[in-house]
């Protein structure tokens, strides 16, 4: 986890290494990402038959669907989750701009990438995780408040219900329909209400795929019908509801881990 004062601002840290001389594998839509490849690269797909290398320093707008990464060599890569007030921290790119894309990380955080050489020349995840904490801390210093209250707002709005009516989040917020779409498109990369369609369906999986019988009520209230859902859960996680918590990928089980920080990081991240 990122260090306590950073965390409205960034998910979690992560170390991902293949060994194997080429990996495939599925990635959730997810929230922007700033990724490290310490060693090796290799193509990103998107939707509508979209690929980008994967190289270097870069960030992975958010994402509106699910994607598909494939590796090259040997890979290793050092990542973090930027939420959107962290999004809104360190740049001035609309997020939408970059949305379903990975562009050079320099072109939106301008020197990051001098980051890099300390970065392979460290063994130790922990290690990352400090030079990645020194470096956010002054910037979190820095913060303007009404950043982090309107991405607040957002956030409870998410988890006010199974469908969040944009209604209710015109009445909290006080903006018009037109302010909302572009604000939330700057910070989140997507319109409120493909956010809401976005966050309700990653709930579910995440439901599906630790079989909680707890909250399988969400399910009936979240979606019209199993087809409604399983239309949904197959566009924003590349699977459908069978396969959840099966093998059909290895690396949502270990995303999935994020669970155990439930109540010390974001629902956005915990929760999905």
């Amino acid at each position: 986890m990122p260090a306590k004062h950073l965390r409205d601002y960034v998910s979690v840290y992560y170390v991902v290494e293949f060994k194997e001389e080429s990996f495939e594998d599925i990635e959730r839509a997810a929230l922007a990402q700033l990724r490290f490849s310490l060693h090796g690269g290799g193509t990103v797909h998107f939707a509508r038959g979209k690929s980008y290398p994967m190289s270097g320093v870069s960030i992975v707008g958010p994402t509106s669907t699910a994607i598909r990464y494939v590796t090259n060599s040997p890979y290793r890569m050092f990542g973090m989750g930027l939420l959107p007030a962290g999004w809104g921290l360190l740049t001035d790119t609309p997020a939408n701009t970059v949305r379903d894309s990975v562009v050079e990380a320099d072109s939106i955080i301008k020197g990051v990438s001098a980051y890099m050489p300390q970065l392979q020349a460290m063994s130790q995840s922990a290690d990352m995780a400090k030079l990645a904490d020194e470096v956010l801390t002054p910037l979190v210093a820095e913060a303007k408040p009404e950043l982090l209250a309107f991405t607040s707002i957002i956030d409870t709005w998410l988890a006010s219900n199974t469908s969040p009516e944009l209604d209710d989040l015109r009445g909290m917020t006080g903006l018009s329909t037109r302010q909302l779409a572009r604000k939330v498109n700057h910070f989140y990369g997507t319109p409120p209400k493909y956010l809401s369609r976005k966050y309700r369906a990653l709930r579910a999986a995440r439901i599906l795929a630790e079989n909680d019988e707890d909250d399988h009520d969400y399910l009936y209230d979240a979606f019209y019908d199993q087809s409604h859902m399983i239309r949904e859960l197959k566009l924003f996680t590349g699977t459908t509801p069978a396969k959840l918590g099966s093998n059909f990928s290895l690396l949502a089980p270990l995303i999935d881990k994020r669970s155990k920080f439930a109540n010390e990081i974001s629902p956005l991240t915990s929760k999905t």
